[in-house]
């Protein structure tokens, strides 16, 4: 194991949860469990990437400073595992993101009517921990939130994060037909198309599972502290610039499987300069 590494940049340092890590830039708490994902469950196979898409300018819709996740945490019908990472480790969501905005509010939401009402609390930065169906929407105990109500019933949402499975490539209906979800929540046509969102990170195909074993030696976990450092590069230096930090760190300091699946999935489409008004 000792010749096994799989931070390429191996970085012993005293941090505390409010420290926001530089993606893989931290040892991880247990190596043989992410060599047993790297070996077992990650291709090996190149993703063909969706190329970003970002529009020129800021964000044009004002939302408050506030943190939002909406959080699956029980087993749903043909889905393995759920969000519980999340949650595992007491207030870790608000000591990570308290520095970021003003108020940071964690949502257990297992039913649809929990999940909608969620859905349109404005926020600042959202994050929807929740499978997801191709055909049927977001995966709840109590059956599906098609991708059409998902869509209608978000509220203004500077930075959306999707992690349910198949959201990249979901469609809503209208009177006119099925179009695509991501064009719904942010049109590609011109400053006069409504949208949703600043800026949305959606999930192509079939995600991979971060869960709960991904956890630096301080205790924090990889993707909470992922989202943490876009966000905070977000605001300070735009979401274009954000997200081209984070992937080269992701791929100077992680190993080639991992950076292929967690970079290979993810579809980005939002406005280049401030997402956070």
């Amino acid at each position: 194991m000792d010749s096994f590494k799989y931070s390429k940049k191996r970085v012993n340092l005293v941090m505390d949860m409010n420290d926001i890590i530089e993606p893989g830039s931290l040892d991880f708490d247990d190596d043989s469990y992410i060599q047993d994902k790297i070996e077992h469950e990650m291709d090996s196979k190149p993703i063909v990437r969706v190329k970003p898409y970002y529009r020129t300018g800021n964000g044009n819709l004002k939302t408050p400073s506030r943190a939002v996740f909406i959080i699956s945490t029980e087993h749903v019908p043909k889905n393995n595992g759920t969000f519980r990472e999340f949650t595992t480790v007491e207030n870790e969501l608000e000591q990570t993101f308290i520095p970021l905005v003003d108020e940071v509010i964690p949502i257990i939401a297992n039913t649809r009517k929990e999940l909608l009402s969620a859905l349109k609390i404005p926020a600042q930065f959202r994050l929807v921990a929740y499978h997801g169906d191709l055909d049927s929407g977001l995966c709840c105990t109590d059956g599906h939130v098609d991708w059409t109500d998902f869509g209608s019933q978000l509220g203004n949402t500077g930075l959306l994060a999707m992690l349910p499975c198949n959201s990249a490539d979901a469609e809503v209906e209208d009177d006119e037909g099925p179009f695509p979800l991501m064009e719904y929540l942010f049109p590609s046509f011109g400053f006069e198309s409504k949208n949703k969102v600043n800026a949305v990170i959606a999930t192509k195909g079939f995600g991979f599972h971060f869960d709960n074993g991904w956890r630096y030696v301080n205790g924090t976990h990889f993707e909470i502290q992922r989202w943490a450092y876009i966000l905070k590069h977000a605001i300070k230096v735009g979401f274009k610039r954000a997200m081209q930090d984070m992937e080269n760190h992701v791929k100077s300091n992680l190993e080639p499987k991992v950076v292929n699946e967690l970079l290979g999935h993810e579809v980005i489409l939002g406005f280049s300069g401030s997402i956070c008004n």
